[in-house]
């Protein structure tokens, strides 16, 4: 399917949001209508699991959404400029409208979240809610997850009251974290690099393999990191047999390939953080 491009997208988002629509018609939130489209919501999603494991820049950008596009902070912060070089569609928008689309960044993670609160269980939705907590929480969120049993000491909770309020409102969440506060912060992990696909196990499977391969052939990596299409490129996969046998070897990664090239890079890449 040919994308449309960003400034026909941004127009017709611009055009719809005066109107308090979405693309068919219905209204809801800004950007909402457009993560029916798998390649967006993969931008979006790589972007969220970046700005997860970065608390910090993402507290900046969330603040002031310009300094995207600001080299003097680039420069200070390698990591997100390597991921915008890496992103040329999120780079893209950025450069465009940083405000919308730190906006529209924000509504994603609602709209995953809603996503689980609709079609799983209580409890998936309870894993859901507390990851909606600790995103509005960044500091208590980066204390969990250097320290998961935190969530069950007395003087942490006294000196995070929000967090005491939440746990007590939400029994799932807090028995998990009783019995195992490791494993269960590592669902919530799960949760924010797989958003709603985070119960797909055979898939995690599948990508934990490939990362060792990726591992094994750290050359292929590069390649792939740099142009995910490649895995679909016959000439470069002529000239690297190892790449083209293993995925003659795993036909669901091979079409998760096909499909959309650049999610099956993201889920890759996010599996092994």
């Amino acid at each position: 399917m040919r994308r449309i491009p960003h400034s026909a997208l941004s127009a017709l988002f611009m055009f719809l949001a005066t109107l308090g629509l979405g693309a068919n018609g219905v209204a809801h939130g800004p950007w909402q209508w457009q993560y029916e489209n798998e390649s967006t919501r993969e931008e979006f999603r790589s972007f969220e699991q970046f700005l997860s494991s970065r608390p910090w820049i993402a507290e900046k950008l969330r603040k002031d959404p310009t300094l995207a596009n600001n080299s003097d902070f680039l420069n200070d912060n390698k990591e997100l400029r390597n991921f915008l070089n890496a992103h040329p569609f999120v780079q893209a928008d950025l450069k465009q409208d940083p405000r919308a689309f730190m906006q529209g960044e924000q509504e994603f993670e609602r709209w995953e979240r809603e996503r689980v609160t609709a079609s799983s269980d209580a409890n998936d939705a309870s894993v859901a809610e507390f990851d909606q907590f600790l995103s509005n929480h960044p500091w208590i969120a980066k204390k969990l997850k250097e320290k998961p049993p935190l969530a069950n000491d007395k003087d942490f909770l006294h000196d995070n009251s929000e967090l005491a309020h939440f746990l007590n409102a939400h029994p799932y969440v807090q028995s998990a974290l009783r019995e195992n506060p490791v494993g269960f912060m590592q669902r919530v992990r799960d949760f924010e690099i797989y958003g709603s696909y985070y119960n797909d196990e055979a898939m995690r499977g599948q990508l934990a393999e490939f990362d060792q391969f990726l591992a094994n052939h750290p050359w292929i990596a590069k390649k792939l990191r740099e142009n995910p299409s490649r895995a679909n490129d016959q000439d470069f996969l002529h000239d690297n047999p190892e790449l083209r046998d293993y995925l003659s070897a795993h036909p669901v990664l091979q079409q998760e390939f096909r499909s959309n090239p650049r999610r099956m890079m993201n889920r890759a890449y996010a599996s092994s953080r």
